[in-house]
C-alpha cells in the first residue's frame, strides 16, 4: 500500500484567526499521521500560513505547499494534488479541521477500495458533525462499510485510479463549500460507489461562531444548480446524482442506484423523462424505460401512469384509462392520474364528467396553471362560474429548545416537508444547540430563561410569519410520510 494524504485550508470552515486556524491544521496532521498505521508514505500541507512540524515525523514525509488567503478549497486540494505521486494507491484528502481520534485510519479506510465484488471508489469515517450518513448519530444497519451517496470533503480518501479519472477539485468561487457535493455526483455519474467506515471517527470541533471575515461565504447550492441544472444540498445530493444520470440518458444506472438507495424523491423525474421520450414519439425507448421502472419499483402509482401515458400514445385509450384508474385508486390524493382521466374525458367529448375530474385535480395540486387554465376553458364552455386559485397554506414550525444539539437533526430531518418557516428560539444552549439548527435551516433566535414556558413559547410564536404554526419539541419525531 502506497498511501499519501492531502490536509488542505478550508475557508467555509474557519473564523479567520490565524493562531488558531494553524494550531486546528497541527493537530490534525499529527493525528493523521500518529493514528495511520502501515502504508502513509507522505502528507502534504496546503495552508495559507506556516505550520511548525518536522519535515520527517514517524518516517512520513511532510511538505508544505503555500496559497494566499482568498483561494478556494479546492484551488487548496488541487495544489497539493500536483505533487502526489502517480504510484499512489490511495489518496487521503481532509480539511485542516479533521482531527483522527478513533482507529487506526488508512487500513480500514482503504480495504473497502481493493477488495469485495464491487469495490468502493471512496470512502469516509463517521464525524462528530451532522453531514448525511458520516454523522456518528445516525441510524445504520449492520457492521458496515455502509454505501451512501455523499462523503464529506472534511475526510475521505480515495483509490488512486479513481481520483485520476476524476480530475481536479473544482476551484470555481460559486461552488465554495460544495466541492464534496459537486466530486460525489461525479463519482455517482460515472458508475462509482461511497461508503462509511464506522471504525474510524473524526473531530471537527464546534463551527465557527461567526461567519465573519470568511473569504468564500456557502454559496456552492446556487453553484451547483449552474453546473448540473438544478439544486442540489446534503438532502438531494444523491436524487441529484441520479437526475445527472438521466440527463445524459443512463436509465439503467440511475434506476439501479434509485433501487439501492430506495430514492423515493426522484420519482418525478423519471415520470419527466419518459414524459419526454413520448412528446418526442420514441416509444420503444419510453416503453424500455417503463418497463425498467416496473422491474425497480412494482405496479407503484406513478408507474401505471406512465403506463397509462404510453397506452394514450399507442391510441389505446381504454387501456389508458385502466392504468390511470389503477394509479388513482393506489394513490387516491395524488393529483396526475386524475388529471390524465380528466383529459381522455374531454378526447372523448364527456366534458361536465372532464370538469369534476379537473377540478378534483386542481383541488389536490392548486399550484398546477395547467389544469386552472383547462378549467377556465371548460368552465366558459359549459357556463360555470370562474374558478379562482384558493391561497396556499404555509406553516411555520416554531421550537424553544436548550442542549438539544443530540435531537435536533434527527427531529427536523423527520418534519422535513412539513414546513415553510423553521424558527428556535434557544434558552441558554452550551452544546452548539444554535449553531446545529442555523445549519438544519432555522431562524435562531435568543430568549433569557425566566422560569416561565409560555414566555419562551409566546417570543417564539411572535417570529412566526406563515398563515400556520406547528409547534414541536425536539424530541418529537414525525413518523415516514406523515409530512405529507
Amino acid at each position: 500500500m502506497h498511501c499519501e494524504a492531502v490536509v488542505a485550508f478550508d475557508p467555509a470552515f474557519s473564523n479567520g484567526e490565524g493562531f488558531f486556524e494553524a494550531q486546528f491544521a497541527k493537530e490534525t496532521t499529527l493525528s493523521l499521521i500518529s493514528r495511520a498505521g502501515r502504508g502513509l508514505v507522505r502528507v502534504l500541507l496546503s495552508f495559507p500560513f506556516e505550520v511548525d512540524l518536522p519535515p520527517l515525523l514517524e518516517g512520513v514525509k511532510v511538505e508544505l505547499v503555500s496559497l494566499p488567503r482568498g483561494s478556494s478549497f479546492g484551488a487548496f486540494v488541487n495544489k497539493a494534488l500536483e505533487r502526489v505521486s502517480p504510484e499512489a494507491s490511495a489518496v487521503a484528502i481532509l480539511s485542516h479541521r479533521a482531527k483522527v481520534v478513533l482507529g487506526e485510519w488508512l487500513e480500514r479506510l482503504t480495504t473497502p477500495l481493493f477488495f469485495g465484488e464491487e469495490p468502493f471508489w471512496a470512502t469516509g469515517p463517521l464525524l462528530d458533525y451532522p453531514i448525511g450518513d458520516q454523522w456518528e448519530g445516525a441510524e445504520k444497519e449492520g457492521e458496515g462499510p455502509w454505501e451512501t451517496n455523499f462523503l464529506s470533503k472534511h475526510f475521505m480518501v480515495l483509490r488512486g485510479e479513481a481520483l485520476r479519472r476524476l480530475g481536479k477539485f473544482p476551484e470555481e468561487g460559486r461552488l465554495a463549500g460544495a466541492e464534496d457535493l459537486d466530486l460525489c455526483i461525479r463519482i455517482l455519474v460515472l458508475g462509482g460507489r461511497l461508503a462509511v467506515v464506522g471504525e474510524v471517527r473524526v473531530d471537527l470541533g464546534p463551527p465557527p461562531a461567526s461567519p465573519k471575515g470568511l473569504p468564500f461565504p456557502w454559496r456552492g447550492k446556487e453553484g451547483l444548480k449552474e453546473k448540473w441544472g438544478w439544486k442540489a444540498d446534503l438532502a438531494s445530493h444523491g436524487p441529484s446524482a441520479i437526475r445527472a444520470l438521466l440527463r445524459i440518458g443512463r436509465l439503467e444506472l440511475a434506476v439501479s442506484l434509485t433501487r439501492r438507495w430506495r430514492a423515493s424523491g426522484v420519482k418525478v423525474d423519471f415520470e419527466n423523462f419518459v414524459g419526454g421520450l413520448l412528446l418526442s414519439g420514441r416509444l420503444e425507448e419510453a416503453r424500455r424505460a417503463i418497463s425498467l421502472l416496473e422491474e425497480a419499483f412494482g405496479e407503484e402509482a406513478f408507474v401505471l401512469n406512465l403506463k397509462g401515458l404510453l397506452a394514450e400514445a399507442e391510441r389505446l385509450p381504454e387501456e389508458a384509462r385502466r392504468c390511470f384508474e389503477e394509479a388513482h385508486r393506489k394513490a387516491p390524493v395524488w393529483a396526475p392520474p386524475i388529471k390524465n382521466l380528466g383529459l381522455l374525458a374531454i378526447k372523448k367529448g364527456n366534458l361536465r364528467e372532464a370538469l369534476a375530474l379537473l377540478e378534483k385535480a386542481f383541488l389536490l395540486n392548486p399550484s398546477d396553471k395547467a389544469t386552472f387554465d383547462l378549467l377556465v376553458s371548460l368552465g366558459k364552455k359549459l357556463r360555470r362560474p370562474k374558478v379562482v386559485i384558493p391561497p396556499q397554506p404555509t406553516i411555520s414550525l416554531c421550537m424553544i429548545a436548550k442542549d438539544e444539539a443530540q435531537n435536533l437533526p434527527e427531529c427536523i430531518s423527520s418534519f422535513r416537508g412539513a414546513f415553510d418557516q423553521f424558527i428556535l428560539v434557544d434558552t441558554g444552549s452550551s452544546d452548539g444547540t444554535p449553531e446545529i439548527a442555523r445549519a438544519l435551516g432555522a431562524e435562531v433566535h435568543f430568549f433569557k430563561w425566566r422560569e416561565d414556558f409560555s414566555s419562551a413559547r409566546n417570543f417564539s410564536l411572535s417570529k412566526a410569519k406563515c398563515s400556520w404554526i406547528l409547534v414541536v419539541d425536539a424530541d418529537d419525531r414525525l413518523e415516514p410520510g406523515g409530512a405529507e
